[in-house]
Order: C-alpha cells, then sequence, then structure tokens
C-alpha cells in the first residue's frame, strides 16, 4: 500500500488522529471552516501534516432542548457542516467514505475527514437511523457517550440512572452491533460501561476500536480502560487510542479535586452530567476548570502508551486528540502541534516503524476489517 501523502512536509508518517469533535457552539464561517481558530481547523490541521482526523458528531442529552429530536437536529447540523467544509475548500479537505478513499485523499496533498457519530441517544430507538447515518456519511459509530441510552450503558451514567441499566448492551443494542457489522462500520467501544464493552466484543464478527482513551491502571477514571479490557480488545484484533486529555493522563491533586468540585458546585453540581446547561455554560465550565488544572503533556501520553504497547504491544495501540471537547496537552494543544508528539516518541525510543503503526497504520487495519466484514 503506498502511504505517500503528496505534497505534505513530512512524508516519512501518515498521522490520523484518531478522535477529534465539532465543537460547540456550532460556527461555520463564510470560508466553511467550523469555529476557525480551534483547535482542528482546516489550516492546522494541514500545518500538523495530519493526513486524516475522524471527526466525531455528538450532542449531551438535552442539549437541544426538549426530547430527541431536538438532539437529532444537532447532530445533523454538525454532519451537514462537516460537508460543508469539504465542499468550501475542496483544494485542503475531502470527506473520506472508506479507507481507500482516506489514503487516496491524503496522497493528493489534502486531509481527509472520517465522520463518527458518537452516542446513539439522539436516535431514540430507532435502529433504522443507523443505516440512515450510515448513508449521510458515517463510518464509526460509538453507542455511547454521556449518559445510558436506549442502545448500551454508558461508564458515565447520568445521576438520574442506574449504574448497569441493561446490564451493558439492551437487545436494541446487540442488534445495533450486528447492522454495523453489516454495513462495514467501525464500531467504537470508547465510553461504554464495562459489560457494553465485553458484549460488543463477544458480538462483534470484526475488530472494534476504543478510539480515545486512557489507562486506569495509571489514573482511576471511569472512562479509562482496565488492563483486562486493554487485553480483551487487542485478542479481539482491535486498537485502543491513548488520548490526549488530561484527566485521563495524570492524577487530580488534592487541591485541583478540590478546585474543579468548587466550581462544578457552582454549575449546580451537574448530576445530570450536561443536561440543562445552555452551550455557553458548558464552554464557560470547561474554561473555569481547565483553569484550575495542571495540564497533562506529552510526557503523560508517552506513559499512557507506554503501559499500553507493553501491555498488548504496539500493533493494538493509536492516538487521538479528543480537541473540542477537553482534548489538548502540553506540546500537543493544536492540530499543527502534531509532528511534536513524533518527535517526542522518537526521544523516547519509539523507532519509525512502531511511530507509524500508532499514527495510522493501526487505526487503518481496522477500519479496513470493519469494511471487509460488511454483507
Amino acid at each position: 500500500m503506498n502511504m505517500t501523502l503528496g505534497n505534505y512536509r513530512d512524508t516519512s508518517l501518515f498521522i490520523i488522529d484518531g478522535h477529534a469533535d465539532v465543537p460547540n457552539p456550532l460556527v461555520v464561517d463564510t470560508q466553511g471552516t467550523i469555529d476557525e481558530g480551534t483547535a482542528i481547523d482546516v489550516d492546522l490541521l494541514r500545518a500538523g501534516t495530519v493526513a486524516a482526523v475522524i471527526l466525531a458528531a455528538n450532542v449531551v442529552p438535552g442539549e437541544g432542548g426538549a426530547g430527541v429530536a431536538s438532539d437529532l437536529a444537532i447532530i445533523d447540523a454538525k454532519i451537514d457542516a462537516i460537508k460543508q467544509i469539504c465542499a468550501t475548500k475542496p483544494d485542503k479537505v475531502a470527506l473520506a467514505l472508506s479507507s481507500d478513499e482516506l489514503v487516496r485523499i491524503a496522497g493528493e496533498g489534502k486531509t481527509a475527514i472520517m465522520i463518527e457519530l458518537l452516542g446513539t441517544h439522539a436516535l431514540g430507538t430507532d435502529l433504522a437511523a443507523i443505516e440512515r447515518f450510515y448513508r449521510d456519511g458515517v463510518r464509526v459509530l460509538g453507542l455511547a457517550h454521556l449518559g445510558n441510552n436506549a442502545f448500551a450503558d454508558s461508564s458515565r451514567p447520568l445521576f438520574s440512572q442506574r449504574s448497569n441499566q441493561h446490564g451493558g448492551l439492551s437487545p436494541l443494542g446487540q442488534a445495533a452491533v450486528a447492522q454495523a457489522n453489516d454495513l462495514g462500520l467501525l464500531l467504537d467501544v470508547s465510553h461504554l460501561s464495562s459489560d457494553a464493552l465485553f458484549q460488543v466484543l463477544k458480538a462483534s464478527r470484526v475488530p472494534v476500536i476504543a478510539s480515545h482513551s486512557g489507562v486506569r491502571a495509571l489514573v482511576d477514571n471511569p472512562r479509562n480502560l482496565s488492563d483486562e479490557e486493554l487485553t480483551a480488545i487487542a485478542q479481539a484484533g482491535g486498537v485502543v487510542g491513548m488520548v490526549a486529555f488530561g484527566p485521563y493522563l495524570r492524577n487530580l491533586s488534592p487541591d485541583e479535586v478540590r478546585a474543579r468540585e468548587t466550581i462544578t458546585q457552582a454549575y449546580g453540581g451537574l448530576k445530570e452530567g450536561y443536561t440543562g446547561l445552555t452551550t455557553e455554560q458548558r464552554n464557560a465550565y470547561y474554561r473555569e476548570i481547565l483553569a484550575v488544572t495542571q495540564p497533562a503533556t506529552l510526557e503523560d501520553l508517552i506513559r499512557a502508551v507506554d503501559h499500553a504497547v507493553r501491555l498488548i504491544g504496539i500493533d493494538h495501540v493509536s492516538l487521538a486528540s479528543d480537541f473540542n471537547q477537553g482534548g489538548g496537552i502540553e506540546g500537543w494543544a493544536r492540530a499543527d502541534q502534531a509532528p511534536q508528539v513524533s518527535v517526542a516518541l522518537r526521544e523516547h525510543g519509539y523507532s519509525e516503524a512502531d511511530i507509524a503503526k500508532l499514527w495510522g497504520a493501526n487505526v487503518l487495519r481496522v477500519l479496513r476489517a470493519a469494511e471487509a466484514g460488511a454483507r
């Protein structure tokens, strides 16, 4: 397979950011850039020689107003915004509907964007909506985000929800796994409860990805993966993306915990997650939390990579920024700083072949496996 990146400056690596988000609030300027100046605007992606990014459309329960129909409208708007970028900047970015298209687009010197639907809350109980989103360009599917939904339990249920509401996947979720396999969608097990994660691994005919997670043995966060979960994903042929998100990479000091709790209480305690907050309030909350939290560093990220590589092998680990949803660390705070991650990995002793797997080859492999499993 030819991995040439056309006119990209660094042609030695095929950089795929395994997970970033369409920002909130959703703003599309006249040049077609989603919220120009955010961590992943088009020019920053190109400056960072990012060959491709898997860009997620998600919605916090209740963010759209009353009912799932309003939340679904936000998902549709985000997907439309991604397409608008590609339509208005065709010399810089393009939508990839397959792994082969992703490689071809990058080979033309552009950045490929692949769409993920992260969380099925906005679908209600509509299983058929998954195929509709596939037709609309989605190629990666995460069954859960914040809060349990009709398909699956989340690792972060809302305060009013039982922590194991469905015992993992609901019957609807089991059907969704089969449908995703049939369509060739890559399943993303990030955000799932442990039971749901293991049930997806058992039900899926093809490997999966945990696109943006950390290591629970290093940082005891419910969103991080246990060694048992990491091992199971790898044994099923899957890939785990180590994410540049501070709370998953370093433990908070007691002072940080107290300061963050004070801020959270000022926003009503957030017992139902971000439900009830406007987008502006949610962003203000993020800013206040970040201001009292020491940022994680590239060393913290590499510590997580090291643990995962030692445990499950270099063929099962990838990298993700989680930009525009709180992601970003010292040294990789914007998309144009992606090459600094490569430098840090080299200095830490990783070979060029290893770095190529971490940055892109492993993600491409599971995308291809999902496509090959379609029927």
